[in-house]
């Protein structure tokens, strides 16, 4: 089975949490964005794949897990909608305000434009 990636329009959000802001490089955020646009789902288990597989075409949530440079291990979301991709670390997921957690926005704008 081949799949093929995604792509961001410029109105959906790439957002570095402030805390992955702290422990990652720029080119380790990067390097798991450009993976995880490409499909490659780093090191999650083989059941997580085959579920990002599918989602990718209903757009539904994705998950990543990469490792930077340093060690660090950082997981990249895509949100159902694919409105929305976050690079965090494990420990900020599943906190009550993940999704409107502070972080610096990579790409897109915080304000989704419409085409009328």
């Amino acid at each position: 089975m081949s799949i093929v990636g995604f792509s961001i329009p410029k109105d959906r959000l790439i957002v570095l949490s402030s805390k992955a802001q702290d422990y990652l490089s720029l080119d380790d955020a990067i390097t798991g964005i450009m993976r995880h646009l490409n499909a490659d789902w780093g090191s999650i288990d083989e059941s997580d794949k085959v579920m990002n597989d599918y989602n990718l075409s209903k757009k539904g949530t994705l998950i990543s897990q990469y490792q930077s440079d340093g060690g660090v291990k950082f997981w990249v979301i895509t949100e159902a909608g694919h409105g929305k991709t976050v690079v965090l670390l494990p420990d900020e997921y599943g906190a009550d305000d993940v999704g409107d957690r502070a972080g610096y926005v990579l790409h897109g704008t915080s304000t989704p434009t419409t085409n009328a």
